[in-house]
């Protein structure tokens, strides 16, 4: 991993160098500054649009508009299903076991 070589994740640089640590993802302190001020930047935005009441759509069934105090990207049914399809699945998988011992 340590001296690996690798291409710099900010969009728009497309330095190759070489890792110093293991979770190294930009080539300097300045692409690593400004990704992370355009990612601040992103979340301003969104939570700004979210206080204005702006439309937002869940990211999983996209159908759902979600409400202007609802802080996830998810609608509640969504994350109901998703949770009850998580454990059917435990369910499933314990009565498999059950039957074959």
């Amino acid at each position: 991993m340590i001296g690996q070589e690798v291409r710099c994740d900010r969009e728009g640089c497309e330095q190759v160098f070489s890792k110093k640590t293991h979770n190294q993802r930009y080539c300097c302190d300045e692409c690593c500054r400004l990704q992370t001020n355009a990612r601040i930047m992103e979340k301003y935005y969104a939570r700004r649009d979210q206080r204005q009441g702006k439309v937002r759509y869940c990211s999983m069934c996209g159908d759902t508009k979600l409400s202007r105090y609802n802080d996830t990207l998810i609608c509640s049914s969504c994350s109901s299903r998703k949770e009850i399809d998580a454990n059917n699945e435990v369910i499933l998988m314990l009565s498999s076991t059950s039957i074959i011992a």
